[in-house]
């Protein structure tokens, strides 16, 4: 478990021994630093943002922050034509 200070704008991830499904392997943002908690976004955009104990949180990897985000885009449909 680490023991990490991280400030807002550090990346981040779920140590994988205690990350579930949905969370491991994604890599989050460092929105600030509460009393007790981190909170922090998610790079692909998918989900809400989320809190977690510094316990629990790793540097995310060189290999996670290489690969490209797809951050998702709301889309207004195409005007008709009439």
């Amino acid at each position: 478990m680490s023991k990490n200070i991280f400030q807002a704008g550090d990346r981040v991830i779920i140590d994988p021994v205690v990350a579930n499904k949905d969370m491991n392997g994604r890599v989050f943002e460092v929105v600030r630093r509460l009393k007790v908690n981190y909170e922090l976004t998610p790079l692909d955009g998918v989900g809400p943002g989320v809190r977690a104990q510094p316990q629990v949180l790793v540097p995310a990897p060189a290999e996670l922050l290489a690969k490209p985000t797809s951050r998702s885009r709301r889309c207004r449909p195409a005007p008709r034509s009439g």
